[in-house]
C-alpha cells in the first residue's frame, strides 16, 4: 500500500511538473522545463498535496543532466579552463562575503538566533547544512524552509535576469548529432556506476559529476559524438524542477510567512554579491559576464548547470564553479566557527 502511494505521488508530481513546463513555455518564461515545474509543484506542495519522486528517479535525473553537461566539453573548453583558478579564487571570496553578510542580516534584522542565522546564511549545500544542524542549537525546520526558498527564487530569478539584461548567445556552430539508444544507455549505466562511487566518497553532486565525467571522456576520446535526445533532456529538467518544488512538502503557512522575507533577503543579497564578483572576474578574465553570473549565483549545482545548458552558456564551466563552492562550504563550515555548538 505504501509503495502504491509513493508511485501515485510520483506520477502526480511529474504530471503537475509537465503542466507547469507547458504553461511556462506558453507564456515565454526562460528555461520553462525547469522553472515551470518548480513553481507549480511548489504551489501543490504548499496546498497540502504530497509531492515526491521515487528514490531511483533522483540519481537518474542528475546523471542525465551530467551527461548533458559533459556533451559540451571540448578541447576548446579545456584550454579555456586555464583561466578558472583566478575565477575560483574570486568565487571563494564571494562565498565567504555572502555568508557573513547574510548571517548578519538574519541575526540583526530578522531576529534569528545565532546558530539558525549562520546555517540559513550558508549559500548552498542543504543536505550538509541540515546534517550539521543536528549538533548545534539551530532551528532545523527554519533552516530547511529558508534554504529551499533561496533555491527556488534563484532557480526562477537567474534565468529571468539573463533574459532581461543579456543578449542571447550566438548559436552559429553546427548542432551536435543526437546520441542513439545504445550510446545513451551505455553512458547512463557507466555514469550511474561512477556516480555511486562519487556518492560513497561524499563528493558534492556525485551523480551529476558521474554523468559529466563519463560523457566528457566519451566526447574527448571520440568514442561518442553527440548530445542527449531532446525528450530525455526535457524529462530530466522537469524532474529537477519537481524536486525543487517538492522541498515545500509539509510546510505550515505560519512558518512559510515568517521565512518568506528572510529567503527573499538572502536571494537578493547573494545575487548582489554574485554580480559584484562577476564584474570583478570579468575585469581580469576574457569571459562573458552572463556565464560568470550563473557560475557565481549560489543556486543548486544541478539547477544552475541546467540553466546554463538551456541558455547556450558553458555548463561545464558553471558546474565546475558550483562544485567548488560546495567544497568550500564543506571544508570551511567547521573551521570558520559559523555556529555555536551545544556545551
Amino acid at each position: 500500500m505504501q509503495n502504491a502511494s509513493r508511485i501515485y505521488s510520483t506520477l502526480l508530481t511529474l504530471l503537475i511538473g509537465l503542466v507547469g513546463a507547458v504553461m511556462f513555455h506558453v507564456i515565454g518564461f526562460p528555461v520553462p522545463m525547469l522553472t515551470g515545474p518548480a513553481v507549480l509543484v511548489s504551489c501543490a506542495a504548499l496546498l497540502g498535496l504530497r509531492m515526491q519522486l521515487l528514490g531511483p528517479l533522483k540519481p537518474l535525473c542528475f546523471t542525465l543532466l551530467g551527461i548533458v553537461i559533459g556533451c559540451t566539453v571540448t578541447p576548446d573548453v579545456l584550454r579555456a579552463a586555464l583561466a578558472w583558478p583566478l575565477s575560483f579564487s574570486i568565487l571563494a571570496v564571494c562565498v565567504v562575503c555572502t555568508t557573513l553578510l547574510c548571517r548578519w542580516g538574519l541575526y540583526r534584522l530578522f531576529g534569528f538566533d545565532w546558530a539558525t542565522a549562520s546555517l540559513c546564511a550558508l549559500p548552498g549545500h542543504l543536505s550538509f547544512v541540515l546534517a550539521y544542524s543536528e549538533d548545534v542549537a539551530a532551528n532545523t525546520s527554519v533552516v530547511a524552509v529558508v534554504q529551499s526558498i533561496r533555491v527556488l527564487f534563484l532557480s526562477l530569478g537567474v534565468p529571468a535576469i539573463l533574459a532581461i539584461f543579456f543578449a542571447a548567445p550566438d548559436f552559429a556552430a553546427a548542432p551536435l548529432p543526437t546520441l542513439n539508444l545504445k550510446e545513451t544507455l551505455t553512458l547512463a549505466m557507466l555514469a550511474l556506476g561512477i556516480g555511486r562511487v562519487f556518492q560513497h566518497m561524499r563528493l558534492p553532486a556525485g551523480f551529476l559529476l558521474g554523468g559529466l565525467v563519463i560523457s566528457s571522456l566519451g566526447q574527448l576520446s571520440s568514442l561518442v559524438d553527440g548530445r542527449l535526445a531532446d525528450p530525455l533532456e526535457a524529462a530530466a529538467l522537469i524532474a529537477l524542477g519537481a524536486l525543487i518544488g517538492s522541498r515545500f512538502n509539509g510546510i505550515q503557512p505560519s512558518m512559510l510567512k515568517s521565512a518568506f522575507f528572510a529567503g527573499l533577503f538572502l536571494t537578493c543579497l547573494s545575487i548582489v554579491v554574485a554580480a559584484l564578483g562577476s564584474l570583478c572576474a570579468a575585469a581580469f578574465l576574457d569571459l562573458d559576464l552572463a556565464i560568470l553570473l550563473v557560475s557565481f549565483a549560489p543556486g543548486g549545482v544541478e539547477a544552475m548547470a541546467a540553466i546554463a545548458a538551456e541558455m547556450g552558456l558553458n555548463p561545464a564551466f558553471v558546474a565546475g564553479h558550483h562544485v567548488w563552492r560546495l567544497m568550500i562550504l564543506t571544508l570551511l563550515l567547521p573551521a570558520l566557527g559559523l555556529v555555536k555548538p551545544r556545551r
